[in-house]
């Protein structure tokens, strides 16, 4: 009995990279805004607040939302190297440009010890997303950057009389 196997409709794939190059130059080649989610759980020099760890996989949660939502439209970037100090940074990019920043991260004075704090700024992060579809290139195809794909013309339009 032989399985009928179909490739999904609509695939999302997140390019997961761990240098600053690699992921300025999918930036700059895509036709697409763009949103980079910094992660970086190397930074250890000091520990993290209880609720540190619950706003980290609120931070990844949103974006793998935010790609499935608007993969079509966005193009999602996945930083998890250890090339920056951030340990949780959305970066938001239009044109090839970086348009905006929002960092989930600050450092606290407890009494006896610095704490590094991870937020999650939702509203803030929700408005930098919408945003960033301003520099959205209407009418190129996202899958050969084109012009927008559409059928071939049958000719020209009827006028209703039957030959």
């Amino acid at each position: 009995m032989r399985r009928d196997v179909r490739e999904p409709m609509a695939t999302c794939s997140i390019p997961v990279v761990h240098t600053k190059a690699e992921a300025d130059r999918l930036v700059l080649n895509s036709i697409k805004p763009a949103i980079k989610l910094l992660i970086n759980r190397h930074n250890n020099k000091y520990s993290y607040t209880s609720q540190s760890d619950d706003n980290i996989m609120k931070n990844l949660e949103l974006f793998d939302r935010l790609a499935v939502k608007f993969h079509d439209r966005i193009l999602f970037v996945k930083d998890v190297g250890s090339e920056s100090s951030e340990v949780c940074q959305w970066k938001f990019f239009g044109k090839g440009e970086k348009r905006a920043e929002v960092c989930c991260t600050s450092i606290v004075y407890a009494t006896d010890k610095k704490q590094t704090k991870v937020e999650f700024p939702d509203s803030k992060i929700y408005d930098e997303a919408m945003s960033i579809l301003r520099f959205e290139e209407r009418g190129l195809c996202s899958r050969c950057g084109g012009e927008a794909c559409s059928p071939k013309e049958a000719g020209p339009p009827s006028d209703g009389v039957s030959e």
